[in-house]
């Protein structure tokens, strides 16, 4: 196993690695105590972490419950942007991200009035 201790590695061309991908959603230091007990509110400790941990990964090792997730966000979003008294109180940032292919909007607020 090779740790960084926080330093840059150079990794020679043509170098085989071998990636624990799991422990990235298992890290106590970022994730807290039980890192595998479902909680939806739990903070996120670590410095350089964003808040989602890891995407849904993609081919043989997606993950299984992506499309659920995907289909609830959907049907929250649906039923929230329907609400009457639902309003932008900013406007936000819409960049286009080359690595996902996809938008990302940033800095969205909205209000219930």
């Amino acid at each position: 196993p090779l740790e960084s201790q926080g330093k840059n590695i150079v990794i020679p061309e043509g170098d085989m690695m071998n990636m624990h991908i799991y422990a990235a959603n298992v890290d106590e230091t970022v994730v807290g105590e039980e890192p595998l007990v479902l909680c939806p509110g739990r903070p996120i400790h670590g410095e350089r972490i964003p808040s989602m941990i890891m995407a849904f990964g993609d081919g043989h090792h997606r993950c299984p419950g992506s499309y659920l997730a995907i289909q609830e966000t959907d049907i929250f979003l649906h039923r929230l942007l329907a609400l009457d008294s639902l309003h932008i109180e900013r406007i936000p940032v819409l960049n286009w991200n080359e690595l996902t292919t996809g938008y990302e909007i940033r800095d969205f607020l909205i209000a219930l009035h």
